[in-house]
């Protein structure tokens, strides 16, 4: 059986940090460290060895614990980028390629947008997604890298939104109901919105649910672009509101400076 452990870093970003664990051969994927000593406590009084690193990009609370933990374990770290911090990653991913683990098997989708080396990790067999900084529990990743791009980031959304919907979202960061009270101040009459952030609200980051696709089709407000009637509110301030791209790319400026 597959399972995930989720730490919740209670730092400034509010990092999620991840580990895959495979519980009948014992064996673990590392996924985005911040930090290595919750994954060595954790890996030590469980008997649980680790088979490899994932990274869905390289900025910093992303790969900060990752020479650590190769140097500890003696694992390779897998990227859709070279190098990380004077360091070179040992194999460089690229679009649908499959990875077999004895941990689990995964397919790499890249995603940028947010940063131009940004991919995610897919699980089939479990429909498990570890989405780093495109997709967050009701919104999505910035625009603010010197690579980034808001419409290459629109169309990496798209490309993730065509897996099952019952796929289980993995974000990095807890922007929950930050992200619920953007889309509340543009559509406050919206029942999924009120309904998920009444759900949310005052439950530590560590509790918070785990999403599927399906919910965050009804109350991520980025999914929902290529509605009629959020594009006329947004229309309102700016003509140039045409489509779900554009619809897209408003929120997100939108997002900038809420």
């Amino acid at each position: 059986m597959i399972y995930v452990k989720r730490w919740y870093l209670n730092n400034p970003l509010r990092n999620y940090n991840y580990l895959v664990i495979n519980d009948t051969n014992h064996k673990a994927l590392i996924v985005d460290p911040t930090m290595a000593e919750h994954y060595e406590q954790f890996l030590n009084e469980q008997n649980i060895e680790a088979e490899a690193i994932l990274l869905t990009h390289d900025h910093g609370d992303h790969i900060a614990a990752v020479a650590a933990l190769k140097a500890k374990y003696n694992i390779l770290a897998y990227a859709h980028f070279e190098h990380y911090r004077g360091h070179q990653v040992d194999h460089y991913v690229k679009d649908g390629e499959q990875l077999s683990f004895n941990t689990a098997s995964c397919q790499v989708i890249t995603c940028p947008g947010h940063i131009a080396s940004h991919v995610s990790f897919y699980l089939p067999q479990q429909e498990l997604l570890f989405c780093g900084d495109t997709i967050f529990t009701a919104g999505v990743g910035n625009v603010k890298d010197s690579t980034a791009d808001v419409v290459r980031l629109y169309h990496s959304i798209e490309k993730l939104r065509s897996l099952p919907e019952t796929t289980k979202l993995y974000p990095a960061h807890d922007y929950f109901e930050n992200n619920l009270s953007f889309a509340q101040s543009i559509q406050p009459q919206d029942d999924y919105y009120r309904q998920w952030f009444n759900k949310v609200t005052d439950i530590a980051a560590e509790d918070k649910p785990i999403t599927t696709l399906a919910d965050e089709n009804q109350m991520n407000i980025f999914f929902r672009a290529n509605e009629s009637e959020l594009q006329a509110i947004l229309r309102q301030a700016n003509a140039n509101i045409i489509d779900a791209q554009t619809a897209f790319c408003e929120l997100r400026a939108r997002k900038d400076v809420f």
